[in-house]
């Protein structure tokens, strides 16, 4: 990823150098008004130079508002591209991420957090059937649908691929569950169609609550594995689990260790 173009030092630099020419220019000109030296002509000259002073002042912080605003502009616009998917407008892994790291930095875990983990079944068969613009139009659809289902302080992201994540707080595994077959018969309603044949969009789930301050890889490793599960039990289903509220002493690794890849 390249820098922007625009940083601080640039328009420090400009500002500068723009200072520079206006201060060179005010004194010419006063040089040359002071050729006549009687008390009117240093009057002019005083008020000239005052005039100039607040023009040139005004100027300069005109030009410094227009060049910070557009550096933010531009500086929010590479934060989103470097945080959300561009296909689906939602987070990104690495936004996603952030946005976990802020939500425990808040206390989120002690009122409870679930980390659902959404993998989009069939999906190559959509690919091949219905052609990639499809199978994109259908990624769009399940994003938007999870984006239009939660609330505005839960987290959405496409962590790549078919693969969605959502991250929500809820004060049960019960409760995270009845949330995740919501959004599993919501995105079940969905279809996709393309040349007059028209395919169903599914998703397995695989969930994880807790109540303790885990770091995400962790307990994603964990929603991932109960993933699997689903895609195992026939697809279009939701495996949840709770972390035990004992010291984490086992790697979510056991959860992982000798399964095959995931079957699409």
């Amino acid at each position: 990823m390249s820098k922007p173009s625009l940083s601080i030092g640039t328009i420090v630099t400009e500002c500068c150098l723009l200072l520079i020419a206006s201060i060179a220019f005010s004194i010419k000109a006063a040089t040359w008004y002071l050729e006549d030296s009687n008390a009117i002509a240093q009057y002019r000259v005083t008020l000239f130079v005052v005039i100039l002073a607040v023009c040139v002042s005004l100027v300069h912080l005109i030009y410094l508002v227009i060049r910070l605003g557009l550096f933010r502009l531009q500086s929010e616009g590479w934060k989103r591209r470097a945080l959300y998917d561009r296909l689906t407008g939602v987070r990104n892994r690495s936004g996603l991420t952030l946005g976990w790291g802020e939500k425990m930095a808040r206390g989120g875990h002690s009122l409870g957090i679930m980390l659902l983990i959404l993998d989009a079944d069939h999906f190559k068969r959509i690919n091949d059937k219905l052609g990639h613009p499809a199978g994109d139009r259908a990624l769009k659809a399940i994003a938007g649908t999870l984006a239009h289902s939660l609330r505005r302080d839960d987290l959405v992201g496409r962590m790549g691929g078919e693969e969605f994540a959502v991250v929500f707080n809820c004060s049960s595994e019960d409760q995270g569950r009845a949330i995740a077959e919501r959004l599993r018969a919501t995105i079940a309603r969905l279809s996709v169609t393309e040349g007059g044949l028209t395919l169903p969009i599914t998703v397995s789930i695989g969930g994880v609550f807790t109540a303790q301050p885990i770091g995400f890889q962790r307990l994603y490793d964990i929603a991932d594995g109960n993933c699997y599960r689903s895609k195992r039990a026939g697809r279009n289903r939701v495996t949840t689990s709770t972390v035990p509220p004992v010291a984490y002493g086992h790697s979510a690794q056991h959860f992982r260790h000798g399964q095959p890849a995931r079957a699409a």
